[in-house]
Parts: structure tokens; sequence; C-alpha cells
């Protein structure tokens, strides 16, 4: 049983709330980026190193995130207030 770790450097930092994305080498987390230190929702593609920013109706600044594939929804955390949203952006 062997395997490889690839070794991807992003110019983020305090990486949290890893999770699949979906099927595949996706990978939804959370970060913040080193210009203005606030948090922000990110997909890594493992295959290709992609980084892309799945839910553009979601303001930066968050404290936590977490989304449910299957339902499609999405619970973002700010301070002690938790939103839901439909993956549209539609508020629940």
């Amino acid at each position: 049983m062997g395997g490889i770790i690839y070794r991807t450097v992003l110019d983020l930092y305090d990486p949290q709330d890893l999770q699949w994305w979906g099927e595949g080498n996706l990978l939804l987390f959370s970060a913040k980026d080193k210009p203005n230190g606030l948090r922000k929702a990110y997909v890594l593609d493992g295959a290709t190193k992609e980084l892309s920013s799945p839910f553009p109706f979601v303001k930066e600044g968050f404290t936590q995130i977490s989304y449910a594939h299957k339902s499609k929804e999405l619970a973002v955390l700010r301070d002690k207030e938790l939103t839901v949203y439909s993956d549209s952006g539609k508020e629940l």
C-alpha cells in the first residue's frame, strides 16, 4: 500500500473547514488571504492545482463554513450568526 503526496503552495494562511467538494480531487476549504486577512471560501483542484471561489454570493470575513453536498446547502457562521444558503445563493 503506497501513495504519493503532492505539495501545493498557496498565498493563503490559517486554512480550516477542509472537506471534499463533490467527486474527484476537489477540496473545499476556507483560508485567510495575505493582503487583507479576511476568511474566504476556496476550492482546490488537486489534479490541476487550480484554485477557485465557489460561492461568489458569500461575503468574505466569515468565521466558518460547511457545505452539504447532497442537499446543496451551505452554512456560513459569522461570529455567532448562522446563515444557510442554497448553492444558488438564496438565503434559506
